[in-house]
Formats: C-alpha cells, structure tokens, sequence
C-alpha cells in the first residue's frame, strides 16, 4: 500500500511541485520530489530526494506520528532502485 502526500507551493516560483511517497509494503521506504516550476522532459527519477530534503524545503514534518528512529531512517535515506519506475 502506498500513502501520498501531494502539495503545491511557490517557492521563488522555481520549484512548486512536491511530492512524498510511503510505501508501506515490506520493505517500508520513503521518496520526495522536487520538480521544477518549469517542467521538464527529464525522468522523474532526477527529481527524487530524500523526505528530509522535502521537509526542509517546506517545513513540514511527514508522517511525524510514527517511531522517531523509523521515521529518521526512512525520512534521511533514499534508494532508487527499490522502485518500480
């Protein structure tokens, strides 16, 4: 199962698209993306960060309501082949 947390915010008007993907399904993992306001005809994957990069950008703190060590674990890595592209 996948939880996604999608927002739109002007920041500088460069970047306005983030998204946070959890995938609950063993093993858990975490991605973000930041895209930018311009559009591009690169593959998502070049836009992917960590959750942490995402909360810094935005100043929200995703999914704060599980385990702080999980959450730090999932929040700070990101392994883009785990995903199915």
């Amino acid at each position: 199962m996948f939880v996604f947390q999608l927002f739109i915010l002007k920041l500088c008007h460069i970047y306005d698209f983030k998204l946070v993907v959890y995938d609950l399904t063993p093993p858990q993992k975490m991605i973000g993306f930041i895209i930018p306001n311009n559009g591009s005809t690169r593959p998502l994957q070049d836009f992917a960060v960590t959750v942490d990069a995402v909360e810094k950008e935005t100043g929200l703190d995703f999914f704060s309501l599980g385990p702080r060590q999980e959450q730090d674990r999932l929040e700070s890595t990101i392994t883009l082949d785990a995903w199915s592209w």
